[in-house]
């Protein structure tokens, strides 16, 4: 038996990677401990309003439930965000459907925690409505309006990557699924009632409540420009030996994104679609069984 080679190669010229640095306001992971998110959080994530504790980290996910009432923020930005775009990039699968009527999951807020004299916007909804049967539809609204909903199914247990991005100018709101670039116009949904903001948005927040269904979270990004949410750079490939093969594996964003794997006999080619990779906890993986010839891996963004 031949062993493996592997390597990853750089983008052609033509599928080159943006530069442009990303800074994100808030990179969070929830890798740490187990445990309500506001007690395992160090303080950076706190309740305003519903039960204390239920919402839950349970490894390296965060767990929101249409069975609780915990809603949860974090502050992104001191003062306040009063202009320009507000972008948030989040990594999640749903274990659980939505109800036909749905309701709304994650928003930015103003620092008001008295009921009606709170501000959330850039609502994220989910909802079976229009969906077929066994899958769901996920939709954005600026404020209190219907939600406009991205015409794409997600199923269950399948991971999907959102941006949501916010044009305080425009006051509109937009919502990605799985997008690669912010020019990207499919699987995209538009919403706005041209209220402005006035004290600003300085908090991210996730919310739960009745006809949400089940949803895990394993990573939230928020940022000023695209980049600093969505995709980023060309992704790391990560290839090991594993009993009588090798294990491929990429991040599962990236691989939603649009990212794919080919496969070569030599560095020079010919270079073809490798095999499909499977999504779950996050990252995408696939196994190759040994055969009789070395093999070189690349990513390409198709």
């Amino acid at each position: 038996m031949k062993t493996f080679i592997h390597s990853f190669i750089g983008l052609v010229p033509w599928m080159a990677a943006s530069a442009v640095r990303a800074e994100a306001w808030i990179d969070e992971s929830f890798d740490g401990a187990d445990g309500p998110l506001v007690t395992v959080s160090d303080g950076r994530w706190v309740t305003h309003s519903g039960t204390t504790g239920q919402v839950t980290v349970s490894g390296g996910l965060i767990r929101l439930s249409g069975s609780r009432t915990e809603d949860v923020r974090r502050t992104l930005a001191s003062g306040g965000v009063t202009n320009g775009m507000l972008f948030a990039g989040l990594d999640l699968r749903f274990r659980g459907l939505p109800s036909p009527t749905g309701t709304y999951f994650f928003h930015f807020k103003d620092t008001v925690d008295s009921g009606s004299a709170s501000v959330f916007t850039g609502r994220i909804h989910a909802t079976t409505a229009g969906a077929a049967a066994g899958a769901l539809r996920v939709g954005v609204s600026w404020g209190t309006g219907a939600p406009v909903m991205v015409a794409r199914d997600i199923v269950t247990n399948e991971w999907v990557h959102l941006v949501l991005r916010l044009d305080l100018g425009a006051t509109n709101a937009v919502l990605w699924v799985n997008p690669a670039t912010e020019k990207d116009v499919a699987n995209r949904a538009m919403a706005g009632d041209g209220r402005g903001i006035g004290q600003g948005l300085s908090q991210a927040a996730f919310r739960q409540a009745t006809g949400l269904g089940e949803v895990d979270v394993d990573r939230l990004r928020v940022g000023a420009r695209f980049e600093d949410v969505g995709p980023t750079g060309t992704p790391q490939l990560a290839v090991g030996l594993e009993g009588q093969g090798v294990r491929v594996r990429m991040p599962g964003p990236a691989w939603l994104a649009g990212w794919r794997l080919e496969v070569a006999g030599t560095l020079r080619g010919p270079w073809t679609q490798g095999p499909e990779l499977a999504v779950e906890s996050g990252e995408a993986t696939v196994w190759i069984p040994a055969g009789p010839q070395s093999l070189w891996f690349r990513l390409v963004r198709r």
